[in-house]
């Protein structure tokens, strides 16, 4: 057998010896492994001793799955593993966090099922694939620090501005309309730019999470606490939620889910044109009952289907005049008048969330309507 290939299984039937696959595997860059069901490690390729094995003291020859599953560091593994058993699906973990003495390594794995066709042995197995991304990984913490750092250093001078221009409006500049159109102009994009930090440091710090804590939680247990903001924050305005099959146990990180809802909430509020708004949401489980299929959409115009593909792009946002040329309404557009505008980063917020919870979200057009799509796992 190759020299960079080490093989070992219980079953003298297995097909893994003599399959034409295995050489190649032995000159791939990446990490590759594969165990067998009942525990025993089948085979893995030099690069995965070297990065997984050796630094921890591991034998590839006498390593089982039990053994293997013990060590924390390796948790995440352990748990795809389990879950492509259970599945048969693949199963991709990204970001994997591999402490070394020397530097810390960071790898995307696809773990895949292996059938009893490819074993021989009368029993299936797993195969993973481990994808060195470190630099990636560390480009992407330095953005999320050099983010973080200026937005910190940009908040203080723009909170001293802020505490100015309001100590100005209280001095009763109402009695020069230059000098009240100025202030006024300085306090909204204060705010403006306020909203800008708060939302790209969160986006930033989503982007960064590789894992998240969730827990199960009434779906409506979601709308608790941001129903009473946003009517805060939009006095005016009259709307209602009308929720079908809600009362459903999701498996979710609650904050975020909030966060989700809070911006398409907002949105709607901020951008219809109805005097009374209705937000309906419906929960319903996928054909198969693994997933939690989400509709939500509100009684406003559809958005134009040349932008329903870059809505969740990050600063992306529909062109309002030539929008409502097309009387069409503009569900991310810059707003006029005292409004505060949008900064253009809600629905990419939106999107991270939903991908951290190995989630997806789309939006459509139906009846005239636009709908917004989310899956999430109902594990």
């Amino acid at each position: 057998m190759d020299h960079w290939i080490k093989a070992w299984t219980s079953n003298k039937n297995s097909k893994l010896e003599n399959n034409p696959i295995i050489p190649i595997l032995s000159k791939l860059k990446d990490a590759i492994f594969a165990f067998h069901q009942d525990g025993h490690l089948i085979f893995c390729n030099e690069k995965f001793e070297e990065k997984f094995l050796i630094p921890f003291h591991l034998e590839s020859e006498n390593l089982n799955f039990t053994f293997f599953s013990e060590m924390d560091i390796y948790q995440d593994i352990t748990d795809g593993i389990a879950q492509v058993y259970q599945t048969q699906n693949a199963v991709k973990l990204k970001g994997f966090h591999l402490p070394l003495n020397q530097r810390d390594l960071y790898y995307d794995i696809t773990l895949v099922p292996l059938g009893e066709e490819v074993l021989g042995t009368g029993q299936s197995g797993v195969m993973g694939m481990a994808h060195n991304v470190t630099e990636k990984k560390l480009n992407a913490i330095m953005r999320t620090d050099f983010v973080a750092n200026v937005s910190h250093e940009l908040r203080t001078p723009l909170t001293s501005l802020k505490g100015y221009a309001q100590l100005l409006a209280s001095l009763r500049p109402d009695q020069n309309e230059m000098a009240k159109e100025a202030i006024g102009k300085i306090l909204k994009n204060c705010q403006y730019m306020e909203n800008l930090f708060t939302n790209l440091l969160q986006l930033s710090w989503i982007e960064s999470q590789n894992k998240i804590k969730k827990s199960l939680a009434l779906f409506t247990d979601i709308f608790l606490n941001i129903e009473n903001e946003l009517r805060e924050i939009h006095p005016n305005k009259k709307w209602a939620l009308e929720f079908t099959n809600a009362q459903q146990e999701v498996s979710i990180n609650l904050e975020l889910f909030e966060q989700v809802f809070m911006n398409l909430i907002d949105n709607s509020l901020k951008y219809s044109t109805h005097s009374e708004i209705k937000i309906k949401i419906k929960l319903t489980k996928d054909s198969e009952g693994i997933e939690w299929l989400i509709d939500y959409h509100d009684n406003g115009e559809a958005i134009a289907p040349g932008h329903l593909p870059r809505l969740f792009e990050r600063f992306y946002r529909v062109d309002h005049a030539r929008t409502h040329q097309q009387n069409q309404f503009p569900q991310k557009r810059i707003s006029s008048g005292n409004e505060v505008s949008g900064t253009g980063l809600g629905l990419s917020i939106v999107k991270h969330i939903l991908m951290l919870h190995r989630g997806k979200i789309w939006a459509e057009n139906r009846e005239h309507h636009t709908h917004f799509m989310m899956i999430i796992p109902i594990d």
